[in-house]
């Protein structure tokens, strides 16, 4: 049995011996054929990264109630398509804590906040601004949920929204009016009477339908919710989930 075996063996280097071309042509296309299916896996995976990573930041894992929302029409036979606004009840703060703390997941972050005013005068010393910065309330998800990014300090945390710290973010062109020369951080603006120590700005993000996304303040929601205290205030709900699977 050894025998067989042993000349099975022989038999088998003597034929790779004399076609030495062809085998070593055959490794290599084999070679090349791992090499190149590794190679595909590894940009699939970064490709799936990247547009998951892009998705992410536009809110591909992120839902959001509000009242106001556009909602898109598809074209069918003689109705034409588009946008259209839907309006939904009033988000009322009762009605968001209730859903904070009834849908509260270690895997999600859900955002509260309510634009105030769009109309605010903002005073940094003997400088203020026109009647046109809007002020908006919010928590330390905000941010995050929005896709916002800091231009220099940080964001509102957990501590200055419990606390009801008189701290605020701003935007690139209130910083620009205000401070077009100095440091912004930790200077005191004034907001209705009321002063917010500025820890953050943020990155410009140009106009969206004719407002300006860069001249805002965003200060944490118990904060905006003692200088605005209208019954019809309406509350927006945005949650972002970590992984884009769930």
């Amino acid at each position: 049995m050894f025998k067989l075996v042993k000349e099975n063996i022989k038999i088998a280097f003597d034929s790779i011996k004399s076609q030495l071309l062809r085998t070593i042509l055959t490794i290599i296309i084999i070679a090349i054929g791992i090499m190149a299916l590794v190679g595909i896996l590894s940009g699939i995976s970064a490709l799936e990264n990247t547009i998951s990573s892009d998705f992410s930041s536009m809110g591909a894992n992120t839902f959001n109630i509000r009242r106001y929302e556009l909602t898109v029409r598809v074209q069918t036979g003689n109705n034409r398509g588009g946008e259209r606004q839907q309006i939904n009840p009033v988000l009322s703060y009762r009605d968001v804590k209730e859903f904070l703390d009834k849908y509260n997941y270690p895997s999600a972050k859900t955002a509260l906040s309510f634009f105030g005013t769009g109309t605010a005068e903002v005073k940094f010393e003997n400088t203020k601004t026109d009647p046109e910065v809007a002020v908006l309330g919010a928590n330390e998800h905000f941010l995050g949920n929005s896709g916002l990014e800091l231009e220099s300090g940080r964001g509102l945390n957990v501590f200055d929204v419990s606390n009801n710290n008189a701290v605020c973010v701003i935007g690139s062109d209130l910083k620009k009016a205000l401070f077009p020369v100095e440091n912004p951080l930790d200077k005191s603006i004034s907001i209705r009477g009321s002063k917010f120590k500025v820890i953050g700005v943020l990155e410009s993000k140009g106009s969206t339908f004719g407002n300006n996304q860069d001249l805002r303040v965003i200060i944490p929601i118990q904060k905006a919710r003692s200088i605005f205290t209208s019954p019809f205030i309406n509350y927006n709900v945005s949650v972002k989930v970590d992984r884009n699977e769930m």
